[in-house]
């Protein structure tokens, strides 16, 4: 009788650099791993300076979580929007892998002024009522190594994007199906991220804190981030440039570091104890109820 080969659990971690710390983030479940209502999501948060001593205490932290002292670990990370180039293309039917790969070579071709040589691209496509809609993303490989580069000594193995990854961790915080317009917003010392995925592609707005959003200190932005995480931050400006740009928005969902939000429409606050983008890391390629197939 042929012996069964166990294979060791794949752990994916995702991690995030917080206030000069990795935040990791990594789910467990007894039964079955694809199953978001079973999951049980974990975390730590280690010092930027502990560099030697990273990878003994990422492990012996997922170790604790595990009944078993064999597994493997799947590093991911995410690249923010003012890094990323996307386009989003609906075509008329579905294509081979290789077709895909034809499309988004040619489409870089023609969109940007550099060579492909120079770029990480990647593309995902999501099956319609009428079509496919292809989603084309791709980074400088200069900025992409600088990026993996902060998260020295561990090895990414997956660079994701950080609005997938928030649409990940806001759909399995809110724990219900989401509509196509409903919007998410994220907040945190440095950035406001604005989004969602309509029927035909992700409309995304985002920028860093300015006097416009916090309404405080014109000249010091550094510090105006700073002051609003720890008080409160005004985000109704950047509502009211996505609704300019996008509008139809149904109900809002929220994710703040700040203490209060000033915003002038109702919405959900979505609280969470560490990184959202380190969770929604954790969820790459995880199918959750909430990802229901577009209409």
């Amino acid at each position: 009788m042929r012996k069964l080969i166990k294979k060791n659990p794949l752990i994916q971690v995702g991690v995030w650099l917080v206030d000069n710390h990795f935040e990791l983030v990594w789910l467990t479940a007894k039964d079955d791993v694809q199953n978001n209502e079973k999951n049980t999501p974990h975390f730590c948060r280690i010092p930027c300076t502990e560099q030697a001593q990273l990878m003994p205490k990422i492990l012996a932290e997922i170790q604790a979580t595990l009944p078993t002292s064999s597994f493997q670990v799947k590093f991911i990370t995410a690249i923010l929007p003012h890094q990323l180039w996307a386009k989003t293309l609906i075509l008329q039917q579905s294509l081979s892998a290789s077709e895909y790969e034809q499309q988004c070579r040619y489409t870089l071709e023609q969109e940007l002024p550099i060579t492909l040589e120079e770029l990480w691209y990647d593309y995902t496509n999501t099956p319609l009522k009428q079509g496919v809609r292809l989603d084309i993303f791709a980074v400088r490989k200069t900025i992409a190594q600088n990026l993996l580069q902060q998260f020295s000594p561990l090895k990414i193995d997956v660079l994701s994007t950080a609005v997938h990854c928030l649409f990940k961790a806001f759909c399995y915080l809110s724990k219900r199906y989401v509509t196509p317009s409903s919007l998410f917003i994220y907040q945190e010392k440095q950035w406001l991220i604005a989004f969602r995925q309509s029927t035909q592609e992700w409309q995304v707005v985002s920028q860093m804190h300015s006097a416009s959003i916090s309404g405080e200190n014109e000249h010091n932005p550094t510090e105006t981030a700073s002051q609003s995480d720890k008080t409160a931050v005004n985000l109704t400006a950047l509502y009211q440039q996505f609704a300019q740009r996008y509008n139809d928005v149904s109900e809002i969902f929220v994710y703040s570091s700040a203490d209060e939000i000033m915003l002038d429409k109702p919405y959900q606050r979505l609280r969470c104890a560490f990184s959202p983008i380190a969770l929604g890391a954790a969820l790459w390629q995880t199918e959750l109820q909430q990802d229901e197939n577009i209409n």
